[in-house]
């Protein structure tokens, strides 16, 4: 540790001639023990980041940082390099939105996901694949359904008939730029993409140990793995059987930890949910989406991470009191505009612990770090605040569980 704090504090010993004293990558830290802090990235090694923060170098072990995110990243430009064709969901987690590039090795995907280079993904490691837009809620209910339950030996296509999913067993047997080939029996249907919404593979392999960090780049794309090396250019990324991968950190969101203390609250199903609206209906809370099924967003941001809800709506999560503090933003979605408006609340053991004021649509997010010592359940709570709660679209986002001390399954 004291090497790596001489090198970091070499970088900074003398000003350059040219004035650009201040070399690094100005970025918003969060570690377990502080909210979020700027700093200027230097390093990161498989081990450590190496900042500097208020003119002190410091490096820090990798099992205590939360998130990493730069402070000047230009979602505008990140997403000019992805003109998606298909949505990719690695076996893995994550996802990988672009088109398809020629020459893919037999047996792989290859996709241009605004990388120098793309992305030849092996099949195997492929859970499913989206043609479609996320823009007719039942037909992404039924993907999503066929995606939690693969049914090992057998793909589906998902094709919709008139606005009702039609789901055809069989096997996927070739991907190009103009469409799919699906064998279903002893025949083969090609198609352009326009005409079915996506496929699930079965014949993918079963989930492995998943990286411990996960990149969140360019538009929407997130792939988990770990990293080999980085500096404030690029990172070298290792993300397991999709291979290794250098990524700026022009096209970078975000980088997310996962240590032994850390779960995220999307790795985690409710032990119970509760919703009620004025007008009725059922709105369940959806995992890495907005309610309505679209990216989640607050504000002028966008998030990978987190639950999106429709007030009123409780959240019930058992922790049995292996967790030390709670953290997470919080906001209404942005899909809704300036409409809608929600107060949310934590509860541990029928104990508020954290509240908002009235929030509104077009507000930036607001942080959350609780105590949660000794508790044994935690309630996320999402009530409309005034009006008919029609927009009353809340998001629960970038939300991490940290694992006491003593309860380090490491």
């Amino acid at each position: 540790m004291m090497i790596i704090a001489s090198i970091l504090a070499s970088l900074f010993a003398v000003a350059p001639s040219d004035g650009s004293a201040d070399r690094g990558l100005r970025v918003l830290l969060r570690t377990l023990d502080e909210d979020k802090v700027q700093a200027t990235l230097v390093q990161i090694t498989p081990d450590s980041v190496g900042v500097l923060i208020d003119g002190e170098v410091r490096s820090i072990p990798m099992e205590d940082v939360l998130r990493i995110s730069p402070r000047d990243f230009d979602a505008s430009d990140a997403g000019k390099t992805l003109p998606a064709q298909l949505t990719c969901y690695p076996v893995e987690g994550g996802l990988l939105n672009g088109e398809i590039a020629a020459d893919a090795p037999t047996g792989s995907l290859r996709l241009a996901v605004g990388l120098n280079k793309s992305i030849a993904i092996p099949m195997t490691a492929i859970a499913a694949i989206r043609f479609g837009p996320l823009d007719d809620p039942t037909m992404v209910a039924e993907f999503e359904k066929r995606r939690r339950d693969r049914k090992p030996g057998r793909d589906v296509l998902l094709i919709d008939r008139d606005g009702r999913p039609s789901v055809v067993p069989g096997a996927l047997e070739s991907l190009s730029s103009d469409g799919w080939t699906f064998r279903f029996g002893k025949k083969s249907r090609t198609g352009r993409y326009s005409s079915a919404f996506g496929v699930v593979l079965g014949s993918a392999s079963a989930r492995g140990e998943r990286g411990d960090v996960s990149v969140s780049f360019g538009a929407s794309n997130e792939l988990f793995g770990r990293i080999i090396e980085g500096d404030d250019r690029a990172i070298l990324f290792d993300a397991g059987p999709i291979g290794r991968m250098s990524i700026p950190w022009s096209l970078i969101r975000g980088l997310d930890f996962s240590s032994g203390r850390v779960v995220r609250l999307s790795d985690l199903t409710p032990a119970r949910e509760t919703n009620s609206t004025i007008v009725g209906g059922e709105w369940p809370a959806r995992r890495n989406q907005s309610v309505i099924g679209q990216r989640l967003r607050i504000g002028s941001r966008s998030y990978d991470d987190g639950w999106g809800v429709h007030a009123n709506s409780r959240l019930e999560f058992a922790l049995d009191g292996e967790f030390a503090s709670f953290v997470g933003d919080v906001g209404i979605d942005a899909s809704v505009g300036l409409r809608g408006s929600a107060v949310f609340r934590v509860v541990a053991d029928g104990k508020t612990l954290f509240s908002t004021d009235v929030m509104r649509g077009g507000q930036a997010a607001k942080s959350i770090k609780v105590d949660l010592s000794g508790s044994k359940h935690l309630v996320l709570e999402c009530d409309r605040a005034d009006g008919l709660g029609l927009s009353d679209h809340g998001n629960w986002v970038n939300a991490f569980l940290v694992r006491r001390k003593d309860r380090d399954p490491s």
